[in-house]
């Protein structure tokens, strides 16, 4: 059985161009949706600072760090937001860490994770979370670990992950405080 070049190049030439039109197209919603993305992406972390830290009303972007400085309505310091990320049992863990200015945590949120659905995904549940909201004192470990955190069943690595998180952030925020270079 013999082919001739037209049997080989016209499917060819076909598959070509649809991959060229698809891609093409593809590449034009990627170029339309990409800017309001990012607005949505500068929202939701506005949105999640102001619960991190309630007593914000403005932040400003603190150098050197993940984090930014909260200030109340009157422009006064009333803590700090970081985002943190570290390496959960399903991938990477965003997580976003308010401090006020006694270095109580006011709040913890997991903005992004590739956890276990139903199993390490808890972590983000309020019940959990609501545990960090202490004035630290040195630092977090779960109870597994001789702390005070009592991990989600089943999911000790991604309620490391988290602890992890928030010592991290009071690392920076101790940073701060001491004046020490950030850079």
């Amino acid at each position: 059985m013999k082919m001739n070049a037209k049997e080989i190049l016209i499917p060819t030439v076909s598959l070509f161009t649809i991959c060229l039109i698809v891609t093409a197209l593809l590449a034009l919603t990627n170029h339309i949706t990409a800017p309001m993305i990012e607005q949505l992406s500068i929202e939701n972390a506005a949105k999640v600072s102001r619960e991190v830290l309630p007593a914000a009303e403005s932040f400003t972007e603190v150098e050197g760090t993940t984090g930014s400085a909260g200030y109340t309505a009157d422009g006064v310091l009333c803590g700090y937001v970081f985002t943190e990320e570290v390496k959960g049992y399903g991938g990477a863990l965003s997580v976003m860490v308010g401090i006020d200015t006694t270095g109580t945590v006011t709040g913890v949120s997991v903005l992004e994770h590739n956890e276990t659905p139903g199993l390490g995904a808890n972590v983000t549940k309020e019940g959990f979370l609501e545990q960090y909201e202490v004035a630290v004192t040195g630092e977090l470990a779960v109870s597994k670990d001789g702390g005070t955190i009592d991990a989600v069943t089943g999911a000790t690595i991604s309620s490391r992950a988290v602890t992890q998180a928030v010592n991290n952030a009071y690392a920076q925020y101790l940073k701060i405080l001491s004046g020490e270079d950030l850079q």
